[in-house]
């Protein structure tokens, strides 16, 4: 085989090629007589079997670890039935085994186990356990090109990794087209299924990849593994997904979209069974627009929204040494339900003013840009990202805003709100209580953090209180402590 991976000629070897041993004749009844008996001129290419239209035979077990290139008729009318399956065990290093143009069936077992090097080309192969079985880890790559694999539990199963050529396969009505067992993967991005890429895949009862005994090797070298008893499962492979899964260290993530994989590991945490969430994380927004930016506009109309006078007093301010978190609202003088440029702009600078009296002499003051930052934060633009990418319906319930002042000049933004999502939604679902706080929007290289996007530290439970009036109103006293203390941490307890 070529580079390539097309079929080179076979090869012309010195001294006289052997001939074809022909399945059924006198000299080889059976496939099994054809290949037990090696050849004995010497020969170093593969020997060729040729199969006739027709022939049927059936074993309890048949090895082949010669050299054998075994062709059927093209109308793939020769079947070999075989209880205990096929097993390709030709020596690492040697010429491929071959199998072209047969129907394989098996009840017992993998009908093809592949532990050597091999080609399997064109053929029917079906199975009461799994059609293929990819053991080999060698550097003897199977090839598997053009069958037709198909009534499976397991159309092809691999051991560890994807580590065969798959040359557009047909994998039709198998429970699991493909399930791969003890795949170790890396943080971040990677393409471990790309060999998957030109099979085609149909009718999978259960799912197109089963990934099973998965583990995740996190950025310190952690590697987190998710038991045997969770199970990954891409029901259409290619097709955009993503999960959480438990491990024995915290939290994997795995967002697949075509062929591409990013994971995440979140130690220590575990999945609250709402998408994609965790019990406790980070997460970065979207670079936040600046002055200029016409996508600024859009979030001074959130914010106005938000702070309409008579609106839901869903936005809260805590000043230093002011005596309790109080709602705010922008100024009167539009119509609450006015959001034209001039109110946008007017609510912005309401929030503007806020800010430098409630900051005062604090130093550094106010840093350039901080009313904008804080205008992107405090709306539902945001949220709505937040909630995409946790795989929650877009639409967050009672969510409430927190905007924070320090005396030290920290000023910060918290999100509360009621959290679901719509895969599992269903009478009795409930929700999760998601709470988020950014980082510092007036630091000293703030600036210059919100152009990548600014960190939120987040934590997500069930919810047992449904009214988030009320998680508000226990919760005053400890946004007014962390305010003062500096301990953001506690806001996230809030309960």
């Amino acid at each position: 085989r070529g580079s390539s991976g097309a079929l080179r000629p076979r090869a012309h070897m010195p001294g006289r090629a052997p001939q074809p041993r022909v399945v059924p004749s006198a000299a080889w009844p059976t496939l099994k007589a054809a290949t037990c008996e090696a050849p004995s001129n010497g020969w170093e290419a593969a020997i060729v079997v040729e199969v006739l239209p027709g022939f049927s035979e059936s074993l309890e077990h048949l090895v082949l670890d010669q050299s054998f290139e075994i062709d059927g008729p093209a109308d793939k009318s020769a079947v070999l039935v075989v209880d205990q399956g096929i097993t390709c065990a030709v020596p690492s290093g040697s010429v491929p085994l071959v199998l072209r143009n047969l129907t394989l069936r098996s009840a017992a077992a993998p009908a093809l186990v592949i532990v050597g090097p091999c080609s399997i080309e064109y053929c029917d192969i079906s199975s009461d356990v799994m059609g293929v079985q990819v053991a080999s880890g060698s550097r003897d790559v199977p090839y598997l090109a053009k069958n037709n694999i198909h009534g499976c539990p397991v159309g092809i199963g691999f051991a560890g990794a994807v580590h065969t050529r798959l040359d557009r396969n047909v994998l039709k009505g198998n429970s699991c087209a493909v399930a791969v067992m003890g795949l170790e993967i890396r943080e971040g991005e990677s393409s471990p299924l790309a060999a998957l890429a030109e099979s085609h895949f149909a009718g999978s009862l259960k799912a197109d990849v089963q990934l099973l005994s998965l583990g995740v090797c996190g950025a310190a070298g952690n590697l987190h593994r998710i038991g045997a008893e969770s199970e990954v499962l891409l029901p259409e492979a290619g097709r955009p997904s993503a999960v959480a899964l438990k491990t024995d260290r915290g939290t994997a993530i795995l967002r697949f979209d075509g062929w591409r994989l990013r994971a995440e590991v979140v130690e220590g945490a575990e999945p609250v069974g709402f998408g994609l969430l965790t019990s406790h994380g980070r997460w970065q927004t979207e670079p936040l627009p600046g002055a200029g930016d016409r996508r600024m506009l859009e979030r001074r109309r959130d914010f106005a929204r938000l702070a309409a006078p008579g609106g839901q007093q869903a936005l809260l301010v805590v000043a230093p040494e002011a005596s309790a978190p109080a709602s705010w609202s922008r100024r009167e003088g539009a119509d609450a339900g006015d959001m034209s440029p001039g109110v946008a702009e007017a609510a912005a600078a309401d929030l503007g003013q806020w800010l430098e009296e409630a900051l005062g002499s604090s130093p550094p003051g106010l840093r350039s840009g901080l009313e904008d930052r804080c205008v992107a934060l405090l709306g539902v633009s945001e949220a709505i990202s937040f909630a995409l990418a946790q795989n929650l319906t877009p639409a967050l319930s009672q969510p409430h805003f927190v905007l924070f002042a320090s005396a030290t000049g920290e000023v910060r933004v918290a999100w509360l709100a009621f959290a679901t999502d719509q895969i599992q939604s269903g009478p009795g679902r409930g929700t999760c209580l998601v709470r988020l706080i950014s980082e510092d929007l007036n630091g000293l290289n703030a600036e210059e953090s919100a152009k990548a996007g600014v960190w939120m530290d987040f934590i997500a439970s069930a919810a047992e209180e449904t009214d988030m009036s009320q998680l508000i109103a226990r919760s005053t006293g400890l946004f007014r402590r962390a305010t003062d203390s500096g301990d953001w941490q506690a806001v996230l307890r809030a309960s």
